[in-house]
């Protein structure tokens, strides 16, 4: 006696969640048996042998199922998947006036840069990749050798005024956009939607000891352990310089890695501005003073050109090497020739120390590792210590008398709780512009004061235990 038993249907869907947005292909996989009838609202679109469907024309609130036919010819109709189709993602970018390093990770019809970078730009805007470039042009748009935006691609940006993509387009598929690499200099956009931790952004490709990878600001290097440097986590809308060993293909990972939620990424903070220049190169160094090692992350080694801050790095601790490191990316608008001097604060003694050693600025220059970094020497005595940190505090207001706005400025010797307020004439305080610590560095912040009434006002300005005060006059 032959008994005909119903198939088992398997039935699945590229995004578990079912939510996709218009146009975004979608790829259907049933299971059970050796015939297959695909159904749109009950409709039949598809049928055959093929166990798959696929189709970008899918709109919100349809319902997909499949008939499974068996060898014996019986047949089993599956649960219904419903789908939910979204319009489009949002993606957004600013650029400050200066360089911005970048790449976009959602799709419009139209990828040409007029389209993708549509408004807001001003008569000699800059942008250039790898192999590239453009300059923006009111009568004409951007003009020049480059064409489109590459989601695979790292692009530079410089405009003079404060700039940005505004758009609402289709994610891209990560897994169908590998990035080729070769041997060198490759400038990647980043893909996925989400940050990951970089040995998971990374993880696809066979790296070797001394591949290197940086964006604006921060950077890391390989070893056989790992990635090491102040670079963590690979971020959308970034773009990143990838020095490569060997050729290989990246293929980002099209879900955050489990880690990714548990793990805490420390970033850097800057008090000067990265976006002033076009160039960068690092050095990744350690500090001693009297010839012992020191560090924490609380001390701070700085890089000048003359007296202009090019680069801040914290301490960063190793376990390997059971000590500190300064992972410090200096940055220049000459491509080669700047002398570069280095300044060391010690947090426990707050003090600040001039380094023996310089080196001169080339772009994109590695100068060592973080398993073999670049030494910098301090004697802790005092014709050592910075014989131009100032022991006060200065501060300016302008205009004064004032009506609009008040533009104060201030400078602070090392770092300090900074309070700067506005008292008026009674002392009373009307209102704290900035309560925070901050790095000793040269700072700006603009006052509206559209509501208050005329008169005389103070501006305190207190870093740590120094206080000075400024008078100043709103008129009518």
């Amino acid at each position: 006696m032959i008994v005909n038993v119903l198939p088992v249907v398997t039935f699945t869907c590229s995004d578990p969640d079912y939510t996709f947005y218009a146009g975004t292909n979608i790829t259907f996989t049933a299971g059970g048996g050796t015939f297959y009838d695909f159904l749109i609202n009950d409709a039949s679109i598809q049928n055959g042998s093929d166990n798959t469907y696929s189709t970008s024309e899918l709109t919100d609130g349809q319902v997909v199922s499949v008939i499974v036919t068996s060898a014996e010819g019986c047949s089993a109709t599956s649960a219904g998947i419903l789908v939910n189709v979204i319009g489009c993602a949002d993606f957004s970018l600013s650029f400050p006036a200066g360089w911005s390093w970048f790449s976009v990770n959602t799709l419009l019809d139209d990828m040409s840069l007029n389209s993708v970078l549509s408004s807001g730009f001003t008569d000699g805007d800059y942008i250039k990749n790898q192999t590239t470039f453009s300059f923006y042009s009111a009568s004409s748009g951007w003009v020049g050798s480059m064409f489109t935006i590459d989601p695979a691609d790292l692009y530079i940006i410089r405009v003079q005024n404060t700039a940005g993509i505004n758009f609402c387009g289709i994610p891209v598929e990560v897994n169908s956009t590998p990035i080729s690499l070769v041997e060198g200099w490759n400038w990647i956009g980043y893909t996925p939607s989400f940050p990951l931790p970089i040995g998971d952004a990374l993880g696809s490709i066979s790296s070797v000891e001394g591949d290197y990878i940086k964006n604006q600001i921060l950077f890391a290097e390989y070893y056989s352990t790992g990635w090491f440097g102040s670079l963590t986590q690979l971020s959308p809308g970034e773009g990143y310089m990838l020095r490569m060993t060997n050729d290989d293909e990246l293929i980002y990972p099209d879900s955050p890695a489990k880690s990714a939620s548990e793990e805490t990424i420390i970033q850097q903070k800057y008090s000067f501005s990265p976006h002033r220049y076009e160039f960068n190169g690092s050095i990744t160094a350690n500090v001693l003073i009297n010839g012992i090692p020191a560090g924490s992350e609380k001390d701070i080694l700085y890089a000048y050109a003359d007296d202009e801050i090019r680069g801040i790095a914290h301490g960063l601790y190793i376990d390997v090497l059971d000590s500190y490191i300064y992972p410090l990316m200096i940055h220049s608008n000459t491509v080669e020739g700047e002398n570069i001097h280095f300044r060391y604060y010690n947090a426990e003694s707050k003090r600040f120390y001039n380094c023996s050693e310089t080196i001169t600025f080339k772009a994109d220059m590695i100068i060592s590792t973080p398993l073999k970094s670049f030494k910098l020497n301090v004697i802790s005595d005092q014709k050592s210590m910075m014989n131009d940190v100032r022991s006060d505090i200065e501060l300016t207001a302008y205009p004064n008398p004032f009506n609009d706005y008040l533009q104060i400025e201030f400078k602070i010797p090392e770092i300090s709780n900074v309070r700067l307020s506005v008292s008026d004439q009674y002392g009373k305080t009307i209102k704290v512009l900035l309560d925070q610590e901050l790095d000793p560095e040269n700072y700006s912040i603009r006052w509206m004061c559209n509501e208050e009434p005329a008169g005389i006002y103070v501006i305190r300005l207190r870093a740590g235990n120094r206080l000075t005060v400024k008078k100043v006059v709103l008129i009518p």
